[in-house]
């Protein structure tokens, strides 16, 4: 789903490649393309080599799917919805769609990710290491949390800030309409000359509205 995205994308400013991307995004579908194929290969090959065995640590196993799984929802929901933000991954933009469903979807895999990592750690955790992992597995806790009830009140209330922030897109995006020109007026498009038949304004009312 995050290859599907990239490829629908198109550069706006740069578009040397296939007249649709620039250097840096073609980059990235390449490299996107290249750990999409090398995981079908290694996933075809362990499948072979432990059929009917027992996955190692099956619970973190599926956690990270989720996790990829929901992320890459998140991701295609973002670009559909917006498809300028498809180039978000050129600035490292993980988890920042401006999209109210795929804020949502980013923040179940993010949750599953500490959720995974947590339960790798778990099982490789010496007896001595048990109390600062429980004080670090709840600050995780806190943390992500915490995310999760901010990205549902900015959904549910979005506001605007002196900055720009998540919140401020999203009350942009629900409350202000723009015309063709990109002008905040709903209204058709303004005819540049008056309509036929219409009184023209008189020269002293032109200077008094001057």
């Amino acid at each position: 789903m995050f290859l599907g995205s990239l490829l629908s994308y198109h550069s706006y400013a740069s578009r040397p490649v296939l007249g649709r991307w620039s250097y840096p995004f073609l980059a990235v579908v390449l490299g996107a393309a290249g750990v999409w194929l090398a995981a079908l290969v290694a996933t075809a090959r362990a499948g072979w080599r432990r059929a009917g065995r027992p996955v190692r640590e099956p619970a973190a196993a599926a956690l990270l799917d989720l996790a990829l799984l929901t992320w890459g929802m998140a991701y295609l929901v973002g670009t559909v919805d917006a498809p300028a933000t498809a180039a978000r991954i050129l600035d490292v933009d993980l988890f920042g769609s401006v999209s109210p469903l795929a804020a949502l979807l980013e923040w179940v895999a993010l949750a599953a990710l500490a959720a995974a990592a947590g339960s790798l750690v778990l099982h490789r955790l010496a007896p001595e290491w048990a109390n600062p992992a429980l004080s670090l597995a709840a600050l995780v806790v806190l943390t992500v949390a915490g995310e999760g009830v901010a990205r549902v009140k900015v959904v549910a209330v979005p506001a605007t800030a002196g900055f720009p922030t998540y919140s401020d897109a999203l009350w942009y995006r629900r409350h202000v309409q723009l015309n063709r020109e990109g002008f905040r007026d709903p209204s058709m498009p303004h005819c540049r000359s008056p309509a036929r038949g219409a009184a023209l304004p008189r020269r002293g009312d032109r200077d008094a509205a001057r």
